[in-house]
């Protein structure tokens, strides 16, 4: 009986989330002029979620191909590429042909809230590309299930929420879980931690900016993009300017890029897609939409990485990464419970 009880109380919980999400999308479709039709923006959105994980697990594998098969080991140099084609083409939408509406903004307020969200972007997705020439995919996958710790602690620091006790115990039990895949990691590199964590710490103050530069806006996706991709671009253009150039022209590195021109050019247009395809998301659902989905997208990347580039998993890393698994849908589950609370207050 308890267990019939149990069933029911979570298939009531899952109805209710359910009519809550489809209020949701019927409500910004609404609030974006055009007619009340849920499941047809609950359809966008299935369709784009879709589309998002297998561009977003075609990115990490063609990075990582381009960085350690081609030896190509210029991660600056291959982030601001994806950050240049989005800009580019960001620019052609929405200043040459004008295809879509744009929101007015000063430069105040692009110097102020946007230019910093731009080049910390810009910043993690170097030190994203920079993982792939120390630590396995498989290993950086796994890991990632740790992101909800930092984005809890940006949050709380930046005082936008508060985290509960269950939050504090869920992204506590992630945390040990992936300490046990660390352990069990076979080809760990302490310089790669650190550029790990660098990477969790840059991306949740990322979203903490984010979540404040998107108060008081509806912006077009495109028009985000364009936004986001000029600083994030122009930052590793930059660094690629500074650090990398040199090396690059002694090593003619524009060699490889002639010789296996296809290749970069999938990572540019999968960098495009992935940024488009994240900001649309986002304005059909919401920031926490794209996180879960990175959570799926997880075990699909580390069977690749074993099946393409041979990497080892070990038993105790499958374990503590299941365990971080279920602490992420636990930490995600109980996010949700607290938007019910909220929206039926």
């Amino acid at each position: 009986a308890r267990v019939g009880e149990a069933c029911d109380s979570k298939q009531h919980f899952a109805s209710r989330h359910f009519s809550l999400l489809m209020s949701g999308l019927q409500q910004r479709h609404e609030a974006d002029g055009a007619p009340s039709e849920p499941r047809l923006a609950l359809a966008k959105l299935i369709v784009t979620a879709m589309a998002w994980l297998s561009c977003s697990s075609g990115i990490i594998i063609i990075n990582r191909y381009i960085l350690t098969e081609l030896q190509f080991g210029y991660p600056m140099a291959l982030s601001a590429l994806g950050q240049l084609v989005s800009c580019v083409v960001a620019l052609i939408i929405c200043d040459v042909f004008k295809m879509v509406p744009l929101v007015e903004i000063d430069m105040e307020y692009f110097l102020q809230r946007i230019a910093p969200v731009g080049a910390a972007h810009g910043i993690g997705l170097w030190v994203s590309n920079q993982l792939y020439l120390l630590l396995t995919v498989s290993f950086i996958e796994m890991a990632r299930s740790l992101m909800p710790l930092f984005t809890v602690l940006a949050l709380w620091a930046a005082k936008v929420e508060i985290p509960t006790n269950e939050h504090i115990q869920a992204v506590s039990l992630t945390g040990v879980g992936c300490g046990i895949s660390a352990y069990g990691e076979v080809a760990l590199s302490s310089l790669g931690l650190i550029f790990l964590a660098a990477n969790f710490a840059i991306e949740a103050g990322r979203m903490v900016m984010l979540q404040f530069l998107m108060q008081g806006h509806n912006m077009n996706p495109w028009q985000t993009l364009k936004l986001m991709s000029l600083p994030a671009g122009g930052m590793l253009v930059l660094m690629t300017l500074i650090v990398e150039s040199k090396e690059m022209a002694t090593k003619n590195a524009d060699a490889i890029v002639l010789a296996n021109w296809p290749a970069f050019v999938a990572a540019g247009t999968l960098g495009l897609c992935v940024n488009i395809l994240g900001n649309l998301i986002i304005k059909l659902s919401n920031a926490t939409s794209v996180k879960l989905l990175a959570a799926v997208r997880g075990p699909m990347v580390v069977v690749s990485g074993v099946v393409l580039f041979s990497e080892t998993v070990t038993g105790i890393q499958l374990f503590g990464y299941s365990l971080a698994l279920a602490a992420f849908v636990w930490y995600n589950v109980l996010a949700a419970k607290s938007l019910l609370k909220r929206l039926e207050t």
